[in-house]
């Protein structure tokens, strides 16, 4: 059962890491194109909208503009980077964030308070939102250490 859970976690941690790539090598196709727009002057094009509203928009700039080999080395070469870097960083962050639970735990309720390996892994790979944790635990740290002081 414990085999099946843990398995289970690692396919959430990869398919939420995949994720994030997926979103920053998005980011970095859309820097590309502008790239190629503000170096081939692509001209902007009119868009009409329910008839009376219209604007302009960026022109359209095609895969086969930038070229398959520029975007396979940049684009897809950030998002495999990224993917290492997303493990490192996460596994950096749920370190951290479970030091900072550890001594809360001890602080409030006295007793030593750990996670389940599944838990770091999950915790670690959604570190972008999960880093949002570390300053309400600090802050935790310190207004509990200040209470044990004055109490």
């Amino acid at each position: 059962m414990a085999n099946k859970a843990s398995s289970g976690s690692a396919a959430v941690a990869v398919v939420i890491t995949v994720l994030f790539s997926v979103f920053v090598g998005y980011i970095a196709m859309c820097y590309l194109e502008n790239q190629y727009r503000a170096t081939h002057s692509v001209p902007k094009k009119s868009v009409t909208e329910f008839l009376i509203f219209s604007h302009d928009e960026e022109g359209d700039v095609s895969l086969s503009m930038l070229g398959w080999g520029n975007i396979l080395k940049r684009v897809v070469g950030v998002a495999a980077i990224y993917a290492l870097a997303h493990s490192l960083v996460g596994r950096i962050i749920a370190a951290l964030a479970h030091l900072l639970w550890r001594a809360n735990a001890r602080l409030y309720t006295e007793r030593d308070d750990t996670w389940t390996p599944e838990m770091c892994m999950i915790y670690g790979s959604l570190w972008p939102l999960s880093a949002l944790l570390i300053p309400l635990l600090v802050i935790g740290l310190v207004l509990g250490g200040l209470y044990r002081i004055l109490w």
